[in-house]
């Protein structure tokens, strides 16, 4: 995040006082601020997930979301039987000798068919993302970021 700040003229001596310059041409100097980032330490981030899992569970229709374990156990068990169903294909195929045609055709068929059934569920893993954003968004208001300030010195002509 990016921010600009008012620009304020200091006098030269307190921008800076180790400088080659007269002191005429020091004096037309202004120090622009700029916040460069905002940062949360470690504890806010487990604030702000505190706060999102709660403003979820009272704003989604779906509830709290499932923890990462939750996610990797469910990706696992569909990477497991989606290898298995590959191989039992596969094997299909060679006992039963199936032309390469066959083969081919029953694929295509098979990916049209997951991408049909799978749509509904995409449409709401990303209706799903978008409420756990908002929710991100509105628990980040309540936890105050550290802000980093960095002063940079213009001179004027």
């Amino acid at each position: 995040m990016s921010a600009k700040l008012e620009p304020a003229t200091y006098p030269a001596e307190s921008v800076a006082s180790n400088t080659s310059q007269p002191p005429e041409k020091q004096a037309e100097q202004t120090v622009v601020l700029e916040v460069k980032t905002e940062t949360i330490s470690e504890t806010q981030n487990n604030q702000v997930d505190v706060l999102q899992d709660a403003i979820m569970e009272q704003t989604s229709a779906d509830g709290r979301p499932p923890t990462h374990q939750q996610r990797r156990i469910g990706w696992g068990v569909v990477l497991v039987v989606g290898l298995l169903l590959v191989v039992v294909a596969i094997a299909w195929a060679i006992l039963s000798g199936a032309s390469l045609g066959l083969v081919v055709g029953l694929s295509i068929v098979c990916v049209i068919v997951l991408v049909a059934m799978g749509t509904p569920v995409w449409a709401a893993g990303v209706s799903r993302g978008l409420e756990e954003a908002a929710a991100r968004n509105k628990a980040l208001d309540k936890v105050q970021p550290v802000k980093v300030v960095e002063a940079s010195v213009v001179s004027r002509k």
